[in-house]
């Protein structure tokens, strides 16, 4: 039997008792929970460090693997070059040997020669085929070969390739070439530092990408006087890629760079000196920079492309104010045009100096066609083209070559301003006709211009026509055609002009040539 009231400290106990299991029992199950999880983590970890260690192996072995592959390829490659250099030295050797005993020890080789011609072939084709199969160096000790043999100016080497051959004269070692001819040769990355160039060169239609000549000299074909003129060039870079060529504090005399590309070209404290000719050039973004004009000097700067060209020096423009410098048909560094808008048409005014010869103009070659003649006004004598046709339509022609217009053509700007006066007969079947037919390089017409005649109802009067158009990239030649095709009929022409201008809407200003002597960038 308990007692009906428990005192204050049996209370206290008895709650204390409770409070303690249950706190035991809430550790028995955190304890419990600790197991399972601490149960559950050592096979997590194990896993984890398992696939981590994975990891780590594989990255091992693939880096292992890339070594070894590295390594292979390393030997795979020196294997390669090794065996290239067993090969250029047993090609250049070969060559060595035979062409040493055809020129030099065995004379009786000769015998088997027709004459120095065939000899000389034979040793062109051995040259060319080494050429190709050599790399830079063995192709530097070929051609120091042939050039201190003195085989350079008997070879025909056009066609071989001198890719990135490298002569560079120094204190011990100068290079002097009399009489270089390399025309139609691959000298990309060759390099000719400090060489001297006499006499002749041609490297007429070479590919000279980035081609080194800095400090060479490249002599005049004479000494000139003070007063005497530079009329003639010796040395050929025609139609030869230059581009970012190196001609820096080079000397250049008589050279042609006609039809050459020299854009990105380095000419910085260059000299030139005689005639330099720059016709159908693309001298784009070179750089003249401290660039010097020795005395007698004559430039001839004629349908070239000069945007962007860094120039000059104070010598340029005092040769310029001499008459020194001649442009026609040229891009200035600006962007702006120097075009010679002059009539390109010849004998448009119908000139009388012989009545029964029109010059400068065609017939067609046709026996159903026949050839206009001149007439004169009896007040002014001033002669014009007389169409009087009986049974046989009357025609002719004059081809315009835009040949020293090209640049200005590529760039989609140019306009062809065509007018003229005429007059038909009072009858309205007089029909004077006019065509300009558009025609690349190849003489391919790709478009035309029709112009068409309209008689007057009051009498015979003078019309005029006049008609712009722009003109297409590939245009090259324009032709111009007059005829009249009915059969009795009488119509006249007179001054029939033909000019070229930049489009009035391209940017930059328009100027005209007058004297070939301007030149202010």
């Amino acid at each position: 039997m308990f007692p009906r009231a428990l005192s204050r400290r049996t209370k206290r106990c008895v709650a204390s008792l409770l409070l303690v299991r249950k706190q035991s029992k809430s550790e028995t199950r955190c304890l419990k929970w600790t197991h399972v999880a601490t149960g559950a983590l050592v096979p997590l970890m194990i896993g984890i460090f398992t696939v981590v260690l994975t990891i780590q192996q594989y990255r091992i072995s693939e880096r292992h693997r890339e070594q070894d592959q590295q390594i292979a390829r390393a030997y795979r490659e020196q294997d390669q070059r090794q065996a290239d250099d067993l090969h250029f030295q047993q090609v250049y050797r070969n060559y060595i040997k035979d062409i040493s005993e055809i020129v030099f020890k065995l004379k009786h080789l000769n015998q088997t020669f027709r004459d120095n011609r065939t000899k000389f072939h034979y040793i062109r084709s051995k040259t060319l085929s080494a050429s190709r199969e050599l790399d830079s160096k063995q192709k530097t000790q070929l051609f120091m070969f042939l050039y201190e043999n003195n085989l350079l100016t008997t070879l025909d080497l056009s066609g071989s390739d001198l890719s990135n051959i490298t002569l560079n004269s120094s204190t011990f070692k100068k290079y002097e070439f009399r009489n270089l001819s390399l025309p139609s040769s691959d000298l990309t990355s060759a390099s000719f530092i400090g060489c001297q160039f006499k006499e002749s060169v041609n490297f007429k239609g070479s590919m000279m990408y980035r081609t080194k000549f800095a400090k060479s000299n490249f002599s005049c074909i004479k000494k000139y006087t003070i007063n005497e003129s530079a009329e003639n060039v010796h040395v050929y870079f025609d139609g030869t890629q230059l581009i970012s060529a190196d001609f820096c504090e080079t000397t250049l005399c008589d050279v042609s760079f006609n039809g050459a590309d020299l854009s990105y070209a380095n000419f910085i404290k260059a000299t030139l000196g005689g005639r330099i000719d720059f016709e159908g050039t693309n001298l784009a973004l070179a750089d003249f920079t401290n660039m010097w004009l020795q005395t007698p000097i004559f430039v001839n700067i004629l349908n070239t492309n000069m945007a962007g060209v860094r120039c000059c020096g104070e010598s340029w423009l005092r040769a310029n104010q001499r008459g020194y410098i001649k442009m026609t048909n040229v891009i200035l560094p600006n962007g702006t045009w120097l075009i010679n808008e002059t009539n390109l048409v010849l004998n448009g005014d119908a000139e009388c100096k012989q009545q029964d010869l029109i010059s400068q103009w065609s017939p067609f070659e046709h026996q159903f066609h026949s050839y206009p003649s001149l007439a004169s006004n009896v007040t002014d004598r001033n002669c014009y083209f007389n169409f009087t046709t009986s049974t046989k339509p009357m025609f002719m022609y004059q081809e315009i070559d835009l040949s020293n217009y090209s640049f200005f053509v590529d760039t989609g700007e140019v306009e062809v301003d065509i007018s003229a006066d005429f007059e038909c007969s009072t009858n309205r079947s007089s029909e004077l006709k006019m065509y300009i037919w558009f025609k690349d390089s190849l003489q391919t017409r790709l478009s035309k211009i029709e112009l068409k005649s309209s008689p007057l109802k009051d009498g015979s009067e003078w019309q005029h026509w006049k008609e712009v158009r722009r003109i297409l990239k590939p245009t090259r030649y324009l032709q111009m055609e007059i005829a009249l095709l009915e059969e009795d009929q009488t119509c006249s022409i007179d001054n029939i002009q033909l000019r070229l201008g930049r489009h009035r809407g391209a940017e930059g200003m328009k100027k005209r040539l007058k004297d070939g002597k301007i030149l202010h960038f």
